[in-house]
């Protein structure tokens, strides 16, 4: 089957999922596919910060490249994204999410 006939058959069946559904493939035995050959001694090393939450984060970072008014816009549109993403999770997704950490 040559790639027009796929693209033809496919086009016959209705999308089920929304276009905005995204499903990861989780393979705990799978090795990386690339690898750091060299280590870069350019960079400075900062220490990761890992008591902040997220939504601080966003706001230091925005607070240097936005303007305030600029920030409140982007915060508002982030959250609503954030939601209409968690609001849209079905129950399998979780699962497969929960089992990633396990």
């Amino acid at each position: 089957m040559d790639e027009a006939e796929f693209s033809r058959l496919l086009g016959q069946f209705p999308v089920v999922r929304q276009s905005t559904y995204c499903r990861v493939a989780w393979k705990p035995d799978a090795t990386p596919r690339s690898t750091i050959t060299q280590e870069e001694t350019d960079a400075p090393s900062k220490k990761m910060k890992t008591d902040v939450s997220l939504s601080a984060a966003i706001e230091t970072y925005m607070q240097e490249y936005f303007t305030p008014a600029e920030a409140t816009r982007i915060r508002v549109a982030f959250e609503k994204a954030h939601a209409d993403l968690v609001d849209q999770l079905c129950l399998e997704d979780v699962e497969d999410m929960c089992h990633q950490f396990q």
